[in-house]
């Protein structure tokens, strides 16, 4: 999956052997590389949940990770909006959990914000890393477990319940880690987990909106290909 991962954004993010901060990297991140993105991943989720095989999921979560580095980006440098209100990473984390599992939604959590601290410098190293990794972690899990290993994911809307659950748990992680860092180190440059929540309303609303949108949509087109496979078996 690193590997992947590694050929993935050399091949979209980084196009110099400098390690330079991305925001002096120009041309780079544009629309059409994003659409390349997107279309590689709609690709995998279809074979992915009709196959359900490990290899597949490793390509998802690696897809995932790619477009969980992409989207901050974008959103941060492209369209100067900061990532504590939009929460770029929360959604493909999310995703991950739903359509490949807690095992790679966990994984996809606590890689991605390493990846964006090493690559962007976003989150910082500290406080803001070890909060998020602790967050998106839980975001993984939590999502992928309500959903695999719970009736919700058989259930038509169930993500509806899931989605809400999953986030709330992703909060709490939250605030453990600030506070138990707080505990230690006293005085910390981040936001409480109140702030965090008003600040990012409008990400929080998004994922709200847009995640189950795109569960839903996918298992019906699931459910489409699974009918038409049953009648041409039934024809033969």
């Amino acid at each position: 999956m690193l590997l992947y991962l590694t050929v993935l954004t050399n091949k979209y993010i980084i196009r110099t052997r400098t390690f330079q901060p991305l925001y002096k990297i120009r041309n780079v991140l544009n629309f059409k590389n994003i659409c390349v993105i997107m279309k590689k991943i709609k690709l995998e989720l279809d074979t992915h949940i009709m196959i359900k095989s490990k290899t597949q999921r490793l390509t998802l979560s690696g897809l995932f990770l790619a477009l969980g580095i992409i989207l901050p980006y974008v959103t941060a440098h492209g369209a100067g909006v900061p990532g504590t209100v939009l929460l770029p990473m929360h959604i493909p984390v999310l995703l991950c959990g739903f359509f490949c599992g807690s095992f790679y939604g966990a994984i996809a959590g606590a890689l991605l914000p390493f990846l964006n601290c090493v690559l962007t410098s976003m989150p910082s190293l500290f406080p803001m890393l070890p909060i998020m990794l602790c967050e998106l972690t839980v975001y993984g899990f939590t999502s992928g477990l309500l959903f695999t290993k719970t009736p919700l994911g058989k259930k038509r809307y169930g993500v509806f319940i899931a989605l809400p659950i999953s986030m709330i748990c992703g909060r709490a992680a939250y605030a453990a880690a600030f506070y138990i860092m707080f505990l230690f180190v006293g005085e910390l440059k981040a936001l409480s987990v109140t702030a965090a929540v008003v600040t990012g309303l409008p990400g929080i609303i998004i994922q709200l909106l847009l995640i189950p949108q795109i569960v839903i949509l996918t298992k019906k087109v699931i459910r489409k290909r699974e009918n038409v496979t049953n009648k041409n078996n039934k024809s033969r």
